[in-house]
């Protein structure tokens, strides 16, 4: 877990073990299930859903990952690579935790939501496009900004 933490920028990696601590200290276990992302690897994700399981296989297998079955495939991001806070070390992915079992279906992700706000992340419970996972500190700045003066890497 905190090997992921380490792939992103110290600002947001200082707010995301604030955010570990407080939901701990709530009772509220959390993994850190994603942070920064190559560009193959949102592109990868970003084709999920959207391509036949084949292709998304394919994609898949180039980054040796498993394979997923038809029912995974499934849209998991609205964003492409280049597109994502993942891609700039700015965002990450939690998932509380259950007698050490993931629990994607758990009663405190507004909680946990709140707790990640109360340390100054943006949290993407909060969208339309509702991401309750996801955690993303802008650092004041837009996506184009960034990707203007901090071009996304294609490899780790």
């Amino acid at each position: 877990m905190l090997e992921r933490l380490d792939s992103l920028d110290p600002d947001v990696k200082a707010k995301a073990m604030q955010l570990i601590l407080k939901a701990a200290h709530a009772g509220i276990p959390l993994r850190i299930t994603q942070a920064y992302r190559t560009l193959q690897e949102q592109a990868v994700l970003y084709a999920q859903g959207r391509q036949s399981l084949e292709s998304v296989n394919v994609l898949r297998r180039r980054l040796g990952w498993s394979d997923l079955k038809d029912y995974e495939n499934r849209v998991v991001t609205h964003a492409a690579a280049g597109q994502s806070w993942h891609n700039f070390r700015r965002a990450f992915d939690v998932v509380p935790m259950h007698t050490g079992v993931p629990d994607w279906l758990s009663p405190h992700w507004e909680q946990i939501g709140e707790l990640g706000e109360s340390v100054g992340l943006e949290w993407g419970g909060r969208w339309q496009h509702k991401d309750m996972p996801h955690f993303q500190d802008t650092g004041g700045r837009t996506l184009a900004e960034l990707q203007a003066t901090q071009p996304a890497s294609s490899n780790g």
